[in-house]
């Protein structure tokens, strides 16, 4: 990616095992203030309620200067495309709600956010959004991506993976913005499609795994990588998976197989469906399917995990994804997989869970519990990275 440097003023200075060097990469002195998605597209028949004990100041981002204040909760509506703030009719477009007192949260949904809100029109649709400052976001993350009781070595690691991940976003989001080619107004999303992110409280322990870690990165050709992480990767060796760009992101090509989390329950799974359960999922994709007489998978890739299958009826053959089948079948873990059959059952048999690309949680867990240190974590899972530090 290729930023205009006259409007970046923050620098990154590569981070070496042995100490630093004096290459630098430039970004928007605003980096570290993430949009996060709270809620999808205000429909007519929704509402969003924000709340804050000590009042909530709202501010037309279109205009600085003009501003409403609230006692406490401002209820938002939306009605023939315009808002309406507690019942009454607002002229500004977009607008950004803080709390009236400094550091106070801002509550939606029962959860306390810091930072601020953002009500944004974009694309003839509202958005809502947390505007929240890198560090304090990643803590919330590492939180709800992180195990209770994990060591804290193993969530210093997260915390730089997080942090690395959402910046490779930010930029990504703010170049499309630049360009006018954005299609949503934030940076990232605040499931498990991007990161979960929820706010909230975050554990003494996380905060200073986040504090020790302040500003590193992982770099590969020193910009940010995209640093995937799942929860168990079955040993998988993920070079030799298709489907996935290798050359935009050799880092997530790993030539060896993680060994480290075959102890992990995740590691094998098994789940079982009736043919008459497979039957009612699959009519969205074959609405003629009556019944089901044969399921067999039809290819791999060089990894194990399924490409495609093939579902047979009495008067049909249909041909589904691995993917597909992933998204229709929640009880499965990952499309690595055999099957077996007995009457009306069909038995999944598999190996570990989720896209199983970048980091193995429980993997990494095990490498710290044998006294690896979080670099040499994220070297064996993002193979020829380097640290980058943000000054």
């Amino acid at each position: 990616m290729i930023i205009k440097t006259k409007y970046y003023v923050a620098l990154f200075i590569l981070l070496l095992c042995t100490g630093f060097s004096t290459q630098l990469f430039s970004i928007n002195n605003t980096a570290f203030t993430i949009r996060v998605l709270l809620d999808e597209p205000l429909l007519e028949t929704t509402s969003w309620t924000v709340e804050s004990e000590d009042g909530i100041v709202a501010i037309n981002i279109d205009n600085r200067t003009e501003k409403k204040i609230y006692k406490k909760t401002v209820l938002i509506e939306l009605k023939n495309k315009k808002l309406l703030l507690n019942n009454k009719p607002c002229d500004y477009k977009s607008i950004s709600l803080s709390p009236r007192k400094k550091n106070a949260l801002l509550t939606f949904k029962k959860v306390g956010y810091e930072g601020s809100f953002l009500v944004l029109f974009f694309n003839n649709n509202y958005y809502l959004i947390n505007a929240i400052e890198s560090e304090k976001y990643v803590g919330s993350v590492v939180s709800k991506e992180s195990w209770p009781g994990w060591p804290k070595e193993l969530n210093r690691a997260f915390a730089i993976i997080c942090r690395t991940y959402v910046l490779s976003k930010v930029l990504t989001a703010r170049n499309k913005r630049a360009k006018g080619t954005a299609k949503v107004p934030y940076d990232i999303k605040n499931t498990n499609i991007h990161q979960t992110y929820g706010g909230g409280v975050i554990p003494p322990v996380l905060k200073e795994a986040v504090l020790e870690t302040e500003g590193i990165i992982i770099a590969y050709n020193k910009q940010p990588i995209e640093a995937m992480f799942d929860a168990c990767c079955g040993g998988a060796i993920t070079s030799k998976m298709q489907g996935i760009d290798f050359k935009k992101a050799p880092y997530l090509s790993r030539k060896y197989a993680c060994t480290h989390c075959k102890n992990c329950k995740l590691y094998t799974w098994s789940a079982s469906y009736s043919i008459k359960e497979l039957v009612k999922l699959f009519e969205q994709d074959f609405p003629d399917l009556k019944t089901i007489k044969e399921v067999k998978i039809t290819s791999r890739d060089g990894a194990g995990f399924v490409q495609t299958l093939m579902i047979r009826d009495k008067t049909q053959t249909c041909t589904l994804t691995g993917k597909r089948l992933y998204s229709l079948l929640k009880k499965i873990k990952s499309t690595r997989f055999t099957l077996t059959r007995e009457k009306d059952i069909l038995t999944f048999h598999g190996k570990g869970y989720g896209h199983c690309l970048g980091v193995c949680q429980w993997g990494a867990c095990s490498m710290v519990e044998k006294g690896h240190t979080y670099k040499e974590v994220i070297s064996f899972y993002y193979p020829h990275t380097t640290l980058m530090k943000i000054k």
